[in-house]
């Protein structure tokens, strides 16, 4: 099935290189990539992303040629930016991260990255909530993270399929790690999180989201939100409107097959989605 957040993501690339008049070197790197891709990407992505763009467009023909060639896709190297798309108007940067859908994941790391962004989370969530009853609640979280990691202890990363599945059987067995895990943040058939966690999902929810934690606030740290429904500031209000769609899981995520023995490869991973 094509991705099409990533199809949404080319398709405004294409929108604002195509009308560079005299391109740079990256800018015309930009323009072939999205190019490349460009005829399979849906009627109706195309279109969308060409209004979005043209909407923010200026007036003036040189300040809208400085503002077509400030789009720049940010990429990976290492960890994986939470702004796919960068650009300026009005004054104003831009660091988009790119959402088609009402379905879409937040996050999707292995063990390892998860539980060290759930410490995280939980650490600041203590700092924020400066309360004795509510520092308790959020013990149990610790413990449940603690057990997620003591279980996957030497599960992390790539590992075979079938030891794989039954570590990830265990943890999703009733009033498994899993259950427990969904207590605190939801599921998405029912992504309430208990009103102790509601910091802690907030605190999770916008680091999910813009990575100020993990970038320190730089370029790859997104600021803004783009979807078919336009361009917004990834403020309380967004962040509210997602955690209250969003949920957690255990999952398996694919690797491919191991190149001697041919078995197939799985990470255990958290998904946190919508």
């Amino acid at each position: 099935m094509a991705n099409k957040g990533l199809q949404f993501e080319h398709a405004v690339m294409y929108a604002a290189t195509s009308k560079i008049v005299n391109k740079s070197k990256q800018n015309q790197k930009d323009y072939d990539d999205a190019a490349s891709r460009y005829t399979s990407i849906p009627k109706n992505i195309k279109d969308k992303a060409e209004e979005i763009v043209e909407k923010m467009a200026p007036r003036t023909l040189n300040s809208r040629q400085t503002y077509y060639k400030s789009f720049k896709k940010m990429s990976g190297g290492g960890e994986e930016p939470k702004t796919d798309i960068m650009f300026e108007s009005g004054g104003t940067t831009y660091k988009c991260s790119m959402k088609w859908g009402k379905a879409y994941q937040l996050s999707s790391a292995g063990i390892d990255k998860s539980l060290s962004v759930f410490q995280k989370v939980l650490k600041k969530t203590a700092q924020d909530i400066g309360c004795p009853t509510d520092a308790v609640t959020l013990g149990y979280l610790q413990l449940v993270l603690e057990q997620i990691n003591n279980k996957c202890e030497n599960a992390k990363g790539v590992i075979a399929q079938p030891k794989a599945k039954a570590i990830l059987a265990d943890i999703k067995k009733s009033g498994g790690l899993n259950e427990q895990l969904q207590e605190v943040l939801g599921s998405k058939k029912s992504p309430g999180a208990a009103a102790a966690y509601d910091t802690f999902k907030y605190n999770l929810t916008h680091e999910c989201m813009t990575g100020d934690m993990l970038f320190n606030g730089d370029d790859r740290a997104a600021t803004h939100l783009m979807t078919e429904d336009g361009v917004k500031s990834i403020d309380e209000k967004a962040i509210r409107d997602v955690m209250k769609l969003a949920g957690v899981r255990l999952a398996l995520k694919g690797r491919g097959k191991d190149k001697v023995t041919g078995v197939r490869q799985n990470a255990i991973v958290i998904r946190y989605e919508v």
